[in-house]
């Protein structure tokens, strides 16, 4: 498990030591403090990639110190500043991580772009003094899942709602299907649909909305035969997992 020391270097560090403290906490930078953790600068592994590239024989100076490759100029932010100040921060491209100082200018924390989204779209209360660095950069980092009818990613999954991207191939349908512990709101974004929701059956193309209550059957159709049909679901309730289904009809021979 890393730990605030993983991310940390002295200047008189040398570059190969270096190295492996950004292999070992797999984030790409180092920060760089004195003897009394206040900061001095950041290191990225594009920074030794550039002075070694810049150096005849470049390999040989793998044992230089990391003084004369650091950048010494480098955005920081103190404790007491807010998520606001975060946000304005990384609002350039260029800026990925932060440096978190207490007033002394000690490095106390640190945290990535990725930190920051996983934050505010999970919904935790945290200020700069939150343990970012044990948080799970991958949580919103979802895999686009395969179906017989198409193909959908998550973009937002927390304790109280999940969010999909969803996209029917032409001609293809969703299961005649219900929930139990979800309720979810379509809007559907591209494409001509045919969507049942109970008994009713009515037609949806760019700009409809859809809601789908707990218990309620429902499913949609691409009527399309050249386009996809795409639509955002938004869902709310206790659980959303893919087993939290009942399947009336499927023409693709699940249950």
């Amino acid at each position: 498990m890393m730990e605030l020391r993983d991310f940390l270097i002295h200047t008189d560090t040398d570059i190969w030591t270096a190295l492996g403290l950004i292999d070992k906490n797999q984030k790409g930078f180092l920060v760089v403090v004195d003897d009394d953790g206040r900061l001095q600068g950041t290191l990225t592994d594009g920074d030794i990639r550039r002075y070694i590239l810049g150096h005849p024989k470049g390999e040989d100076h793998i044992q230089d110190p990391i003084q004369d490759c650091y950048r010494k100029q480098c955005t920081s932010i103190q404790t007491d500043a807010g998520f606001v100040g975060v946000i304005r921060i990384f609002k350039d491209p260029s800026i990925k991580f932060l440096p978190i100082l207490d007033g002394s200018r000690r490095v106390v924390n640190i945290i990535t772009k990725a930190n920051m989204h996983g934050t505010l779209l999970q919904n935790i209360p945290a200020d700069l003094t939150y343990d970012f660095i044990h948080m799970d950069e991958d949580l919103l980092n979802y895999e686009v899942y395969g179906c017989p009818w198409g193909f959908y990613k998550t973009t937002i999954l927390n304790s109280f709602y999940q969010s999909k991207v969803i996209d029917v191939a032409p001609m293809q349908s969703l299961s005649l299907q219900k929930h139990f512990k979800r309720e979810e709101h379509w809007i559907v974004v591209n494409g001509q649909g045919s969507v049942q929701i109970g008994e009713s059956v009515f037609p949806v193309q760019g700009g409809s909305y859809l809601f789908i209550p707990k218990g309620c059957q429902h499913r949609i159709q691409n009527v399309s035969e050249t386009e996809d049909l795409i639509f955002i679901e938004v869902q709310r309730g206790q659980y959303f997992g893919e087993d939290d289904i009942v399947r009336y009809d499927d023409r693709y021979g699940r249950t």
